[in-house]
C-alpha cells in the first residue's frame, strides 16, 4: 500500500513539475533545436538566393553607423544609428536623409529621443515608439504629424508600462514592470544591483483595455530585457527579447499572445536566466563563462519562409538560419565570401529579405606598451602616430555577380572606403 502511495505520489510529482517546466500558452509551439556542438564556418554565399545592394549616401549615417534597419519600401527606409541612438529617413532614390528626432524634440521641448523601441509602418505613414510613454506618427517624407502619451493611462503606483509595439494609436504591445521590495544581486557577488521587477508582455484589446498575458516560464516573474527584435508576417508581430529563448508571436488584430518558436541548444545551453538583472546576464555570456555555455540568442528576425538569428558559442558569435517549412537548420561564424575589406552584421528584416550591413571598419590603435612589449621580444616595430592602418583593401569578389543584377553589382564594386553598404539577402 505504501509503495503503491510513493508511486501514485511520484507520478502526481512529475505532473505538476511538467506543468510548471513546459512552456502552456493554449497553442502548440515549434521548437528550433541548434546542434551547437562544433565550432564551423557558415559562408554568405552558402545561405544567400539573392542580393539586393544600397549604397548609403548620407554623411549622418556614415558617421554614426548603423544599428537598426526598417525597410519600408524599396526607395525608403528608417535607419536607428548606432553611436547616437537616432532615428533617420533615408531615401535611396533621392539620396536623402531626414534627421526624425529633431522634429520630435522640439514639438515636446525634449532633450533628446534615444529611447527609440520600435516602427509600425501603416500605408503611407509610420507608427513610431518613443521611449516608455509616447508614439510619434510621421509621413513618408519625415514630417511630424502627431504625438500620442499613453502612459498616464496605465501606469499606477504600483506597476509601470514600458510600450514596445505601437499596432495602431492606441492599441499596443508593452512589457508590465510591477514595482516590488524585493532586492537583487550580482552573481558572485553581494553588492545591491536593483528592485526586482516582475514581468509580463501585455497588450490591448479594441476597447482600449490592458489585458496581462500569462507567459510561459519556470517562474511568476519573468524577467524581460530592454533591447528586443520586432518582425512583421502578414497580420503577426513576432518578438524576441536577447538572450531569451522564446520568441512571442503577436496577433495584431486581436492583440492575442501566443509562443511561436523556442530555442534549444542542449546539453551545453546557458542556465535559466530569468530572474537575473542585465549586467548579471552579460556576465554569463562573457569571457569567463562563453567558452563552457552556448545559447543565448539575439538579434532574431522572423521571415516568411526563414528565421535568421545569432547566438554565443564557446566565446564566439554564431549565425543560425532556420527553414521554416522543412525544420533544417544551417548554423555557424557567418563569413563574407563575396567581397573584402568588410564584415557584415546583421540588422533588420522585411517581408523578403534579411538585411545586412557592410561597414567601414575602425583603424586599429595600439599603444606605446604594447609597441615596447613586441620590441623586447625581437620584433623591429616602427609606425609612426601609434596608429596602423591594417584594414584589408575593399575588394568585390567575381562570384558576387552570380547573386545580384548587374547594377547592384556595378553599385557594390563601385562603392568608396566611406561608404555604407546596406545587403538585402534573400535567403534560399
Amino acid at each position: 500500500m505504501l509503495s503503491m502511495f510513493m508511486k501514485n505520489s511520484m507520478v502526481l510529482a512529475l505532473f505538476m513539475l511538467s506543468i510548471f517546466l513546459n512552456p502552456v500558452i493554449g497553442k502548440e509551439f515549434t521548437t528550433i533545436s541548434v546542434d551547437a556542438k562544433e565550432q564551423k564556418e557558415l559562408l554568405l554565399s552558402e545561405i544567400a538566393q539573392e542580393i539586393k545592394v544600397v549604397n548609403v549616401e548620407s554623411d549622418d549615417i556614415r558617421n554614426n553607423g548603423v544599428l537598426q534597419v526598417f525597410n519600408w519600401d524599396k526607395n525608403v527606409m528608417l535607419v536607428l544609428s548606432k553611436n547616437d541612438v537616432n532615428l533617420y529617413l533615408y531615401n535611396a532614390k533621392k539620396k536623402e536623409s531626414n534627421y526624425l528626432c529633431q522634429s520630435y524634440i522640439e514639438s515636446i521641448d525634449y532633450q533628446s529621443c534615444h529611447q527609440f523601441h520600435a516602427v509600425n509602418f501603416k500605408g503611407n505613414k509610420v507608427l513610431v515608439s518613443m521611449g516608455s510613454n509616447r508614439f510619434a506618427e510621421y509621413t513618408k517624407r519625415g514630417k511630424l504629424k502627431n504625438i500620442t502619451e499613453v502612459s498616464q493611462l496605465y501606469d499606477n503606483g504600483k506597476t509601470r508600462t514600458y510600450f514596445h509595439y505601437p499596432i495602431s494609436h492606441n492599441r499596443f504591445v508593452a512589457v508590465n514592470r510591477k514595482i516590488t521590495d524585493e532586492k537583487i544581486f550580482h552573481i558572485g557577488g553581494g553588492e545591491l544591483f536593483d528592485y526586482l521587477n516582475e514581468h509580463t508582455l501585455v497588450t490591448t484589446n479594441k476597447q482600449g483595455e490592458l489585458v496581462r498575458h500569462i507567459l510561459p516560464t519556470t517562474t511568476d516573474d519573468f524577467s524581460f530585457p530592454t533591447h528586443s527584435t520586432t518582425s512583421i508576417v502578414n497580420n503577426k508581430v513576432y518578438l524576441h527579447y536577447n538572450q531569451t529563448d522564446t520568441i512571442y508571436c503577436v496577433n495584431a488584430n486581436n492583440g492575442e499572445i501566443s509562443i511561436g518558436y523556442a530555442f534549444d541548444f542542449g546539453e551545453n545551453s546557458f542556465p535559466d536566466m530569468y530572474r537575473l538583472s542585465e549586467f548579471d546576464r552579460s556576465k554569463m555570456i562573457g569571457p569567463n563563462n562563453a567558452y563552457t555555455y552556448s545559447g543565448a540568442p539575439n538579434n532574431v528576425y522572423v521571415g516568411k519562409e526563414n528565421i535568421l538569428f545569432q547566438f554565443s558559442q564557446r566565446g564566439y558569435v554564431n549565425t543560425g538560419v532556420y527553414n521554416i517549412e522543412s525544420g533544417q537548420i544551417k548554423n555557424g561564424i557567418l563569413t563574407n565570401d563575396l567581397f573584402e575589406g568588410r564584415d557584415i552584421k546583421l540588422v533588420g528584416s522585411d517581408d523578403h529579405y534579411f538585411i545586412f550591413v557592410a561597414e567601414v571598419p575602425p583603424k586599429k590603435k595600439y599603444s606605446e606598451s604594447l609597441y615596447n612589449m613586441l620590441r623586447e621580444q625581437g620584433f623591429d616595430i616602427k609606425v609612426e602616430g601609434m596608429q596602423k592602418d591594417d584594414r584589408q583593401e575593399f575588394a568585390v569578389s567575381d562570384k558576387a555577380a552570380g547573386y545580384m543584377s548587374e547594377s547592384d553589382f556595378a553599385t557594390l564594386s563601385n562603392a568608396q572606403d566611406k561608404d555604407v553598404i546596406l545587403l538585402f539577402v534573400k535567403v534560399k
